[in-house]
This record gives C-alpha cells, structure tokens and sequence, in this order.
C-alpha cells in the first residue's frame, strides 16, 4: 500500500495530468524510490546501483535494466544481451506492444535527437496526459532520474516483458509467444 500511495503522490506531485491506466506498478514504484537523484550530485549512489559511473556514461538503459532487476522481472543485462547498456537494445526484449494498448510500466524506447541512429533513449511509460503526451520515468533525463514529457508519435518502439503482471486488470492480457 506504501508503494502505491508513493506512486499516486508522486503522479499528483509531478504530472497532476496523468490518466493511471492498467499495467504492472512494480516497475515505477521501484523507479520512483530514485526520482530526483542526479548524476553529478548523486553520483555515487547513483554510481553504486547502475554498476556504472552516470557522469562518465549514458545511463537511461542501466536505469532500467536495474528497476526490472529490482522489480523480479528479467531485464537486458539479467537475460545475457550483448550490449544491456543500449537503449535500442530493448528492442529485442520482452515483447512488442502497438502503442494503443500501452499500459503503465511498459518500456519505451525513443531516438536521441543529438545521437547516431544506433543510439536511443528508454524508459517506462506512466500515463498519458490531457493532451495526448507520454509521461516517461527514467534515468537520463535532464542528467537526473525524472519523469519527462514525450510525444506518442516519437516512440519508436512499446515493449513489455511476459512477466509483467497487468495488476490492475481482473483478467490477464493475451500475450504473443
């Protein structure tokens, strides 16, 4: 119950326009213990949970992949990958959502304006505001661990793992295999 009266308090605090959809909360509720934690003035517990330095490294897939791990759900760097520090690396991960059926706590992965195209950005999806944007929690985002602002169009991709539970749903989501 603490978790999700964080998760409501934190939605009504940081984004008062967020619709809560259905999906998995273990996801943010773990991501919101570290909102606010900055890669220079937090770096070291920063630097301690990521495995890497936030300073030094592109940190929004370490972010994640580290909130699925704590959240029990197998993430790119748990499952083996090759490369668990790439955003675009999430694109093999789980399984592929349409943007139209995207719940809360979903993994988006966005292009970097300012990178190569092998370069990207990801985070967990928390609610959609009034005008139709995308509230993304993750790490990276103005060198801090924040809830940002997308526009749906921009994503290039909504993934989901199968042990992510729709907690909110009575019955459980069809999932392709």
């Amino acid at each position: 119950m603490k978790h999700f009266l964080i998760l409501i308090s934190a939605m009504l605090v940081s984004a008062c326009e967020l619709q809560l959809p259905d999906g998995d909360v273990r996801v943010i509720n773990t991501a919101l213990q570290y909102q606010g934690l900055h890669e220079e003035d937090d770096n070291q517990q920063l630097q301690e949970y990521l495995g890497v330095d936030p300073s030094q490294t592109e940190w929004c897939a370490a972010f994640v992949n580290n909130v699925l791990d704590e959240s029990d759900i197998p993430s790119l760097e748990s499952e083996g990958y090759e490369y668990p520090l790439l955003a675009k690396g999430y694109f093999n991960w789980g399984y592929r959502v349409d943007k139209t059926e995207i719940q809360i706590g979903d993994v988006v992965v966005f292009p970097r304006v300012d990178g190569d195209s092998w370069q990207g950005h990801v985070g967990f999806y928390m609610g959609t505001t009034w005008d139709g944007w995308w509230n993304i929690l993750g790490g990276n985002q103005n060198d801090k661990v924040g809830i940002n602002r997308y526009k749906p169009q921009d994503a290039l991709q909504v993934r989901r793992h199968p042990e992510m539970v729709n907690t909110f749903a009575t019955t459980s989501p069809d999932q392709p295999q």
